[in-house]
């Protein structure tokens, strides 16, 4: 039987999305099996953050869309932006599984997500529907698995990644350093983040 192409799954904020989240999912798409892509899935708002994102809904779109607009192995899932609300990762993972059923898929997660995992809601149900890929930066101590029913966890190795949004978003010369130049073009151009 041949192995399902695989599907993986890069949910977050993206405000804005940088060139860390880009070799991320370069790495991932390494990682795997085969034929794969990954499904940039920006959110509403997340569960587990607080603070809303700085840009609107419909910037962060066009940022990711300028990012990736030469790389045919990335795409767009904008599910949540258009459902709003809080993002819950189960309600997505449902819509994926019954849009692409010919997929393998996965969950991209930073190893600070692969401990916050016992706080996702139905996470039982999710460890059920995706293998997690965990980015594990270099020089990272080892990270113990949190123990949830079913959870299947591949690792991705790979270099540390100097870019935050956070830090992109209040500082100019780190903005200019880790965003594509399109994306740059665009925050200046709106007025995005006021960085100092």
């Amino acid at each position: 039987m041949l192995k399902k192409p695989a599907l993986i799954l890069f949910g977050g904020s993206f405000d804005p999305i940088h060139s860390a989240h880009l070799g991320i999912a370069e790495q991932a798409l390494r990682s795997v099996e085969g034929e794969g892509r990954v499904l940039f899935i920006p959110a509403a708002q997340s569960p587990l953050k607080a603070q809303a994102a700085a840009a609107t809904a419909a910037q962060r779109l066009a940022m990711l869309r300028l990012a990736i607009e030469h790389e045919p192995r990335f795409t767009i899932c904008d599910w949540e932006l258009r459902r709003g609300g809080k993002s819950f990762s189960i309600d997505t993972v449902r819509h994926l599984a019954s849009e692409y059923p010919e997929h393998e898929h996965y969950w991209l997660i930073g190893t600070d997500q692969l401990r916050q995992l016992p706080k996702w809601y139905a996470i039982e149900e999710i460890a059920c529907l995706v293998t997690f890929l965990v980015y594990r930066r270099e020089g990272t101590a080892d990270v113990s698995i949190p123990e949830v029913a079913d959870l299947r966890v591949a690792w991705v190795d790979g270099p540390l990644l100097p870019a935050s949004s956070t830090a992109i978003r209040h500082d100019a010369q780190i903005l200019n350093a880790n965003v594509p130049k399109k994306v740059a073009a665009f925050i200046r151009q709106n007025g995005l983040y006021r960085p100092s």
